[in-house]
């Protein structure tokens, strides 16, 4: 695994581009960092969605992302959730928790709360 450390926007972009066209994708044209990385987790969902798996983990998939594309990242898990399959979601963000069916909440590496939910949008 590689670290990449920058200090500036210009600099991750024209990283994403290199690792992008290095792998034979094309990058669409961003104009932050943020946008970036949204667009590359939503490829991400999408791409670890296409062989329809059983059980998906899925750690923090909406962590840095803006309400809307984190909402895009949360339907396509629905989707797959629709479709039958399990998520295993570690989050961080009570509005991605809040649309799955069961909780389990953690403190201290214990479980400190087990509960089913009622599923509200995307995983319903």
């Amino acid at each position: 695994m590689a670290v990449l450390v920058v200090d500036d926007d210009e600099t991750i972009l024209h990283t994403l581009t290199l690792l992008l066209k290095s792998e034979g994708m094309e990058c669409v044209t961003c104009h932050s960092p943020q946008e970036a990385l949204a667009a590359l987790r939503r490829d991400s969902c999408q791409l670890a969605l296409v062989g329809q798996p059983k059980v998906l983990l899925a750690d923090e998939p909406t962590g840095n992302l803006d309400s809307r594309n984190a909402q895009v990242v949360m339907d396509l898990l629905g989707a797959l959730h629709k479709q039958g399959g399990t998520i295993v979601m570690v989050t961080h963000d009570p509005r991605s928790a809040e649309q799955a069916q069961r909780q389990i909440s953690l403190f201290d590496g214990k479980v400190v709360d087990d509960r089913r939910t009622y599923m509200t949008t995307a995983a319903a």
